[in-house]
């Protein structure tokens, strides 16, 4: 129990209110029985109050009279104090993915900015492991922040206190645990605690050609279901740093048939070794490059707007969208729309079907194969898409992702 706190909260709570849960008896540091000076009971939970606590280490003995093979419970103590501690993440939340850096802020204070103090951030998430200039622990990130004006951190003792975690390697969700250790403007020895948390958004790139305005509307239909996406063009792949990126896109104008962009920038995207989504004519003849099924020399040119689904067991129908599969054709596009279709006669192995040709089953319009590399067979963009379409899209970004 820390010094000067006006009262303290016992509390005791357990889940089942077959089961019960009683509070014996209280003890200060002195080893002296405490009477409570208020109390509450229902079926779930037991409360003591105990007014002005003396600071120190006490003990609560409780009892279970009535123990259920599933009964849970926790205890907790809490009080007001004028000591305080908040945690925070600075940074555009938008703009926070692969790569980029993400102050940590610990802010201190009672009736000033309290100085001096030593305080700690445990980060854990995803993509930790192997960060430069922090300490790891049990699989997380302990930072040191400082008050010193030199870590992200404004003036120097000023109350906040800050360090810059380097940049992650994954996406996902992160939690932030901060702990603060010191002595308070009031003379008093403190430990305080508080929890932040934070997301570091997925990244990728849209590698485009000759038709800019399409890939503005995959970025901001992408852009909108959490993705950060850099527009890339075709020339320039070949100076583009792609190790922040989770997968990559190759849009429908950058090839036809046999050609498909330069050697140069082909060979930068194959050794990235990241997951490859193709669109319409640029997909597929990207794949054929590669010498895969799903690339040119093993399909047909057409259009249309609906796919017969497959596959309604796998994720693509259901994350983060719920897809609801009618028994007719699954209507993508509200016109028609140039599409490539793969022809599957030869019966092609190692390939995941989830969308054949609605007019004919030997075909495959969306369609997986060696796990990695997914082909979105028609040619028109998010705009022309049907709202189904556009989330069929979304699912398959994060689906393309093994």
């Amino acid at each position: 129990m820390p010094p000067g706190l006006p009262a303290a909260l016992f509390s005791l709570n357990w889940n089942n209110p077959a089961g019960s849960l009683v509070i014996v008896s209280l003890q200060d540091p002195g080893g002296s029985a405490v009477t409570p000076d208020e109390r509450y009971v229902s079926d779930t939970h037991e409360q003591w109050r105990v007014n002005n606590p003396k600071d120190g280490v006490w003990a609560l003995l409780m009892r279970i009279p009535k123990p259920t093979n599933d009964l849970e419970y926790y205890l907790t103590l809490s009080g007001k104090t004028d000591t305080t501690l908040i945690a925070a993440v600075g940074g555009d939340p938008a703009e926070r993915t692969v790569g980029v850096p993400v102050p940590i802020y610990g802010i201190l204070t009672d009736y000033a900015p309290i100085k001096g103090a030593d305080v700690f951030a445990l980060v854990a998430g995803p993509g930790i492991a192997g960060q430069p200039g922090v300490a790891s622990a049990t699989g997380s990130t302990l930072l040191t922040l400082y008050d010193d004006g030199n870590h992200g951190d404004g003036k120097p003792d000023d109350g906040l206190y800050a360090n810059i975690l380097p940049g992650l390697t994954a996406p996902g969700g992160y939690t932030v645990k901060v702990v603060a250790i010191g002595t308070n403007n009031y003379g008093d020895f403190f430990m305080r605690y508080a929890n932040a948390g934070f997301n570091v958004l997925p990244r990728l790139a849209y590698v485009w050609d000759s038709d800019k305005a399409i890939a503005i509307e995959y970025e901001s239909l992408l852009e909108a279901n959490g993705w950060v996406v850099d527009l890339i063009h075709l020339n320039a792949v070949p100076q583009t740093y792609f190790g922040v990126y989770e997968m990559i896109i190759i849009g429908p104008d950058t090839g036809y048939l046999g050609n498909w962009g330069t050697t140069d920038a082909l060979e930068v995207i194959v050794s990235t070794e990241l997951p490859i989504l193709g669109l319409g004519e640029g997909g597929y003849a990207f794949f054929g490059k590669l010498d895969l099924d799903i690339g040119h020399g093993n399909g047909a040119h057409g259009s249309g707007t609906s796919i017969d689904w497959a596959n309604s067991g796998d994720r693509i129908w259901n994350t983060p969208y719920v897809i609801s599969l009618p028994k007719v054709p699954l209507q993508l596009y509200k016109e028609n729309s140039g599409r490539v279709d793969i022809y599957l006669g030869s019966q092609p192995t190692g390939v995941v079907i989830f969308g054949y040709n609605d007019n004919n089953n030997l075909y495959a319009d969306l369609i997986l194969e060696d796990r990695v590399f997914l082909l979105w067979g028609f040619g028109d963009g998010p705009i022309a898409m049907t709202e189904t379409g556009q989330r069929l899209f979304v699912n398959t970004t994060y689906r393309t992702i093994p």
